[in-house]
């Protein structure tokens, strides 16, 4: 019967591949913050900065019970939002033009050119923005939920990523969302984790919560421990992890939005299997 076991062997050894980045999928359900307004940010530690991202994410427009707006209750709004005109004329970037940006087209370009100089934009003063398709769908899908499903790729100095209404702004005081041009002065982000796993195989966090004051901001720190199993079949490589969860109100404690704080440990679990 010795002979026939096999022994698993335990160890902790230092993680030396610091620069190797982490996958991380997650899939959110927002009932009552629309996908126009709803914005994913990540900030690392190290200072690296990815706002309102696009690449890798999947916002699916929904009904407060969770099922998706059908095409016909799309094309039905679509049909309401103004036509955007004078695209070609250069406007003014109301204080945020330099010398690679002379003009500013649209909205969109207004709010890049305050980003890059670290300003915070109110986008119901700037002129470009007043029928921006943006302010238009944000006003017409009050009535809207989103659901986001994403990719990425995080570094292991530590950080957050975030799933956050409104317009995000950098500047020298912090990161912050602006909600003012939303219409909206209370946003119910009661939601729905429907999984978030780093790696491939690893464990998966899920978790639904209500928001009982509206604006809250929803806190989840993560401790990841990276484990490697070395079996006989074969080697898998996977993130172990331990959550805390905090709630604070949006109003002047914290940001509204729902934020993942994650470290990762700098030792890994290795488990050796062999035979005896």
């Amino acid at each position: 019967m010795y002979f026939l076991q096999r022994e698993l062997t335990p160890q902790l050894i230092v993680d030396n591949d610091r620069e190797e980045k982490v996958p991380v999928h997650f899939d959110i359900t927002l009932p009552y913050s629309s996908c126009p307004i709803t914005t994913v940010d990540v900030l690392t530690k190290s200072g690296e900065l990815m706002i309102d991202i696009e690449k890798n994410i999947t916002k699916t427009r929904i009904h407060h019970d969770g099922t998706p707006l059908t095409v016909d209750e799309i094309e039905a709004i679509q049909k309401q939002i103004p036509e955007q005109k004078n695209l070609n004329v250069c406007g003014s970037c109301h204080g945020a033009d330099s010398p690679k940006r002379k003009c500013c087209y649209t909205c969109d370009d207004v709010l890049e050119a305050y980003r890059e100089k670290g300003w915070k934009a109110d986008i119901t003063k700037f002129e470009q923005c007043r029928n921006s398709q943006k302010l238009s769908l944000a006003r017409l899908t009050h009535d809207e939920g989103c659901r986001v499903v994403g990719d990425l790729l995080l570094n292991k100095i530590g950080g957050n990523f975030h799933v956050a209404p409104g317009t995000s702004d950098h500047s020298w005081g912090g990161h912050h969302h602006n909600l003012e041009w939303t219409g909206r002065t209370q946003i119910d982000l009661s939601h729905k984790w429907n999984s978030i796993t780093f790696g491939d195989g690893g464990k998966t966090f899920s978790a639904e919560k209500t928001d009982k004051e509206k604006n809250a901001m929803f806190q989840y720190y993560l401790t990841l421990i990276p484990t490697k199993r070395n079996f006989l079949n074969g080697t898998t490589f996977f993130y172990d992890f331990a959550v805390n969860e905090n709630v604070r109100s949006g109003y002047g404690e914290g940001e509204p939005g729902v934020f993942v704080y994650y470290d990762i440990s700098p030792m890994i679990i290795e488990v050796n299997e062999s035979n005896p």
